[in-house]
């Protein structure tokens, strides 16, 4: 009768006198390279490429690390397992490379023929323009975001002041409520007829030009079927003008003692300020935005045969 069987003996030897000079760096090489490969493979599943090739590189970038962080026990039970395995995950990997290359290059570099090209601000293809058309787009977006450098960013400094000026402050002379009145109400005027120039903008083209410059203005999901839909000159100017009403009708009807302990103060300037934050934030997003797009029509305007 024999006696238990013993166990194998399993040793993992990472470097011993024997090791090579240069081994260790290859093997951390190796196992970093490895683990950079599976963070780039996880990385790249939100990029427009095929989704396949995607799950396969991370799977092979997986199989590759687990197989060289095994080697010592590879190794013991045949010195042929780690190099065998290691070269097939290589050339499958590689092999995923360059048929993601080669074999679907429309794919990877979005070029769908030469008679589609990208919308600015779309990532949809459509239809080559011509000079004419893009030439057209590059004057209205010009004259939108003129609006935007000529009307839009004084108001934010104009209506900065209006904000600050505190109407307590009134009771000890700091503040004219008359004067806070008129400024916010002449503001409203002003931006009142940006609305109506952005307006005759739209309408310049007979709304052929809509499609692509309503989203330019209107940062929001659906993009509304209609330009009157982007109404943030006149948002801002009915937010002033209300404003202005309430500062004029106060000074005529509170005394100062009222009006310190009246609840409407905050309320008012917090009202106030929300318009204005949603104002500023409008303003900075529709001028890079228009900015882009005439980059883009630049661009296709140099590429156009």
């Amino acid at each position: 009768m024999s006696g238990p069987e013993l166990p194998v003996i399993y040793e993992n030897p990472r470097f011993d006198k024997a090791t090579p000079t240069l081994w260790p760096v290859f093997d951390r090489a190796t196992r970093f390279t490895l683990v950079i490969l599976i963070e780039w493979g996880t990385l790249t599943l939100i990029e427009d490429s095929p989704r396949y090739v995607k799950f396969a590189t991370v799977i092979v970038a997986v199989l590759g690390l687990a197989v060289h962080e095994s080697w010592p026990w590879l190794r013991m039970r045949d010195w042929r397992w780690y190099p065998s395995l290691m070269v097939t995950l290589i050339v499958g990997y590689l092999a995923l490379f360059f048929y993601a290359l080669y074999a679907e290059p429309q794919k990877a570099h979005g070029n769908t023929g030469a008679e589609t090209v990208t919308q600015p601000g779309s990532s949809s293809p459509a239809k080559r323009r011509s000079p004419k058309v893009i030439d057209e787009l590059m004057q209205e977006s010009a004259a939108l975001l003129d609006l935007i450098k000529k009307v839009g960013l004084p108001a934010i400094q104009e209506w900065q002041a209006i904000a600050f000026a505190n109407p307590e402050h009134s009771c000890i002379g700091q503040v004219d409520l008359s004067d806070i009145s008129t400024k916010a109400m002449d503001l409203a005027k002003r931006l009142r007829e940006a609305q109506a120039s952005q307006l005759a903008i739209f309408e310049k083209s007979g709304g052929l030009d809509n499609a692509e410059l309503v989203p330019l203005l209107y940062e929001g999901n659906p993009i509304p079927p209609m330009p009157t839909w982007v109404k943030e000159f006149e948002n801002a100017a009915i937010a002033l003008d209300g404003y202005g009403v309430w500062v004029r009708t106060i000074g005529s009807n509170l005394t100062c003692e009222n009006l310190i302990k009246s609840q409407n103060v905050p309320a008012a300037l917090i009202g106030l300020d929300r318009a204005f934050q949603r104002f500023i934030h409008w303003v900075g997003w529709a001028q890079e935005s228009l900015a882009g797009f005439q980059r883009n029509l630049h661009i296709e305007a140099r590429n156009s045969p």
